[in-house]
């Protein structure tokens, strides 16, 4: 079997540029301003990627036609083939997990550069990992997730609007299963998308490609986007008509590929469309009357519900359990209508867990997998590298879902800054090096502070203010608590007593948020009645049952939660977890538990970056690259790595590893051995670099620390080693493989004399002496035949039919041929045939007239 390579469309690689060599290793002169050009300058070369250090910088050129992990698209660029390759033998080396983490803004390209990541670790993992039922189920994931959680946003056409998490299992190096995870966000876009943007892409798709006899059993016939509520009031689609039914049919397609049946999911999206057209009014005589009333039917048929029953639930006029004593008899028509949007979010949000799971049911092969209790981290006996395709920067509505991101944002930040900044900092100290760095500018300990204070921080504050029984209660005196609270806090901007708006100093700058649109989209509880009437015996549609399979396994209570228990994992909530009863509250719980979990993981950054806020291909726009490079502190990051030793060994890491450049003795220790090498890395830098020994690398107590320059060069040293020896290697093997398939020819040799040779030829068993084995005489060139020696060449005559072992000859009995000599086959006779020589076995030919030609008398 080939290699995959030779199935996948090869693509030249794209070069990579070192930001530390564009500016010459010298940190003085790094400014904004001039990284900003330096990228411009590799974007105008079609170079769109560049390196600071250990962070890998990947420009947006916003191009086109570019599907990342859909098959037969080109493999990853270089430089993300070589970070594949490092995470993947420092999994193998060290058995410590890896994360790789794709940040950035929002349409900077995080999720299209992670799915080609992951594509090549796949085709890292034995060399056939592109070929496998695994990968093709990650790629049917992919198309089915992405159509569930992508929406045209203020910011971006195809914006994600979820966090994902790609886990690969490993066993060794062969990739044994994997995981996906979501932290979904946006559940209030299904009932209310912002202004300028669109629903969830699914919706159009299905409304575009489902077939005739399918709205037959949906209840959809003469429906189109314009006819529902939830999608006339968003922008129109902007893909043609043709585009939507290709990705519908492909979203159709890989759900069977994961054995998932469409028509149950197309069930609870249409039965959400036609929600989303029922509404209450409230009549002159205080009941409540109801708009849309073929669609309040068609929905509960959907999903296997009596109409009746849903309309007197929603009308509070049926319960169950505890609820029962405590509802009343009728009910206004705004607050009906809430429930209905939020069952909509409910059982969309629902959809998107149970679709999950039945993901990773394809996906996980490892038999310990599925038993893991941990979101993030596998058992001691499991390797694994989790590709984080994280939340981006977002200020385009600067709601809930803003919130939650831009804060994810900073964990992310403070993520960065601990493992790039802090850890060398400690490290140096520790061992007894003083430095004199300083970075604690980058951290942004100040603003999570702020957010995430357990007592007083703001999520604990909005959380606390969030009516649980109704988004729209008023709960006066949030933000009066909040501006008590945190009026000194720098990070905290107070913008009046008569403003219901409040902003944060992120460490991209200062955001605004509206208090009031906090609280109502923080509301994320659901009437216990009407969960209840999902249960067997009161519906159908099994699947519907199924969404809210954990609450109705546990006694009835009054209220439930819209986003489904842990909807990131396969398990099921335990009876004594503590619930949370507000989406911020649950989501930072989770969030956190996951920023605890990578910290004893190895990371890798992958920062992407935009190149112009209008989504324009191929315009890089200063200014917006500035801003963002600024907020990456991409200055600090390179003021560290050519001014700090950034790269610590222990003394026998750095011995197995660099050890074999230079000779060693038997009775070095690992100082000795270290010493040696750093001796020679003088030898390669540049004739006019000066750099003192001081700042190239530093001995501790128990470790040794590098520069980034020094790294550097034994990294090149250490690969070119490798190179040579292994081609080395190749080139023995080859030649080893060439000359096993020669023939070999009995020949005597150069130096033999002649008296010699005659001997051979005379056939004297007796030649260099008795304690020598005797020589093997050459093979005659005649042959006998009825004690005549015929010479060659002769004329013979098949005696039967033969034909080559490969086919390409046959020789029919009684043809004549052409003997040309004796083959060194033994038992074979060489033929011409054709213009060709052929070997043909002695016993199928006879000599056609042996007196005919010269012959002589034994």
């Amino acid at each position: 079997m080939s290699a995959p390579h030779s199935r996948i469309p090869k693509t030249p690689p794209i070069q990579t540029e070192d930001l530390l060599d564009l500016i010459q290793w010298n940190a003085s002169t790094a400014t904004h301003e001039l990284v900003s050009r330096k990228l411009e300058e590799c974007f105008t070369n079609s170079t769109l990627c560049s390196t600071c250090g250990p962070v890998l910088l990947i420009l947006n050129p916003f191009c086109t036609g570019i599907e990342g992990m859909h098959i037969g698209t080109p493999g990853l660029e270089e430089n993300l083939r070589k970070l594949a390759t490092q995470a993947h033998e420092n999994l193998a080396s060290s058995g410590l997990p890896q994360v790789v983490f794709f940040t950035g803004e929002s349409a900077s390209g995080k999720t299209f550069s992670s799915q080609r990541f992951l594509r090549e670790l796949f085709l890292l993992s034995g060399g056939k990992g592109s070929g496998t039922d695994l990968f093709k189920n990650v790629l049917a994931s992919i198309t089915v997730l992405r159509a569930l959680c992508s929406a045209r946003t203020a910011i971006s056409p195809d914006s994600s609007r979820m966090m994902r998490l790609f886990e690969l299992y490993y066993k060794g190096r062969s990739l044994q299963g994997a995981k996906i995870k979501c932290y979904f966000l946006d559940q209030n876009r299904v009932t209310a998308s912002p202004p300028r943007e669109q629903n969830y892409n699914i919706f159009y798709q299905m409304l575009a490609g489902v077939r005739p006899e399918d709205r037959g059993r949906l209840r959809l016939e003469g429906y189109t986007y314009k006819h529902f509520h939830i999608l006339s009031e968003c922008q129109s689609p902007q893909e043609t008509q043709d585009t939507l039914i290709r990705k519908y049919e492909a979203w159709k397609t890989c759900l069977g590929a994961l054995r998932i049946p469409h028509l149950d999911v197309l069930r609870i999206l249409g039965a959400i469309l036609l929600i989303g057209n029922v509404e209450f009014v409230q009549s002159s005589d205080g009941t409540c009357k109801v708009y849309g009333e073929k669609e309040l039917v068609s929905s509960a048929v959907l999903l296997g519900l009596s109409s009746r029953m849903l309309r007197e639930v929603l009308l509070g006029g049926t319960g169950t359990g505890e609820s029962k004593k405590s509802r009343v008899t009728s009910a206004f028509s705004n607050n009906v209508n809430i429930t209905l949007r939020v069952l909509s979010r409910a059982l969309y949000t629902r959809l998107l867990g149970a679709v999950l799971r039945r993901i990773n049911e394809q996906l996980h092969k490892f038999p310990s997998i599925s038993s893991s209790n941990s979101p993030t981290l596998s058992q001691e006996d499991e390797l694994s590298i989790i590709v984080a395709d994280m939340f981006g920067f977002d200020t385009s509505n600067n709601g809930l879902e803003q919130f939650c991101a831009n804060w994810t944002s900073e964990l992310m930040q403070q993520s960065y800054y601990e493992c790039v900044f802090k850890v060398t900092t400690d490290y140096l100290r520790d061992d007894g090096i003083d430095t004199d760095m300083n970075f604690e500018l980058c951290s942004g300990s100040p603003c999570l502070s702020l957010l995430s204070n357990p007592i007083n921080g703001l999520i604990s504050l909005i959380s606390e203010y969030t009516p649980v029984d109704n988004p729209h209660k008023p709960r006066h005196g949030l933000l009066r608590q909040m501006r008590n609270t945190h009026r000194a806090n720098k990070r905290f901007v107070d913008l009046g007593e008569s403003s219901e708006l409040f902003g944060v100093i992120h460490f991209t700058g200062q955001v605004v948020y509206d208090c009031k649109k906090l609280v109502h989209a923080n509301f994320d509880t659901i009437s216990g009645d009407l969960v209840q009437i999902f249960a067997k015996d009161s519906c159908s549609f099994s699947f519907a049952t199924s969404l809210f399979s954990v609450e109705l396994s546990q006694p009835p209570i009054q209220l439930c939660r819209v986003t489904p228990p842990l909807i990131d994992t396969n398990q099921a909530t335990s009876s004594n977890e503590k619930t949370y009863k507000t989406f911020l509250g649950d989501f930072h719980t989770r969030l956190t538990h996951f920023f605890e979990h990578i910290k004893e993981m190895q990371p890798h950054f992958v920062r992407c970056i935009k190149t112009n806020d209008q989504l324009q291909p191929d315009t890089f726009n200063r200014l917006t690259v500035r801003r963002q490079i600024q907020s990456m502190s991409i200055i600090e990051t390179i003021e560290l790595i050519s001014e700090g030793l950034i790269y610590s060994f222990s003394f026998d890491e750095f011995r197995e590893r660099y050890g074999f450049l230079v000779k060693q003795a038997a009775n070095q220790t690992d100082v000795d051995v270290c010493k040696i090498t750093l001796r020679t890395l003088s030898n390669f830098y540049k004739p006019d670099t000066v750099i003192s020994s001081a700042e190239q690398f530093a001995f501790g107590r128990t470790r040794l620390f590098l520069n980034a320059h020094s790294h550097a060069l034994l990294e090149k040293l250490r690969s070119e080693r490798e190179r040579h020896a292994a081609s080395s290697i190749q080139r023995a093997f080859r030649r080893y493989i060439v000359r096993k398939r020669l023939t070999p020819v009995n020949r005597p040799h150069r130096s033999a004399s002649l008296s010699q040779v005659e001997s051979l030829r005379s056939g004297s068993t007796v030649v260099n002496g008795g304690n020598k084995p005797p020589h093997i005489p050459p093979q005659r060139r005649y042959t006998i035949v009825g004690g005549y020696k015929v010479g060659f060449p002769q004329i013979r005559r098949m005696r039967a039919t033969y034909e080559g072992e490969h086919g390409e000859f046959k020789l029919l009995e009684g043809t004549q041929i052409s003997v040309l000599g004796v083959s060194q086959n033994r038992g074979f006779l060489i033929v011409e045939h054709n213009g060709n020589t052929v070997l043909v076995p002695f016993q199928y030919t006879e000599l056609e007239n042996p007196m005919a030609r010269p012959t002589t008398y034994l």
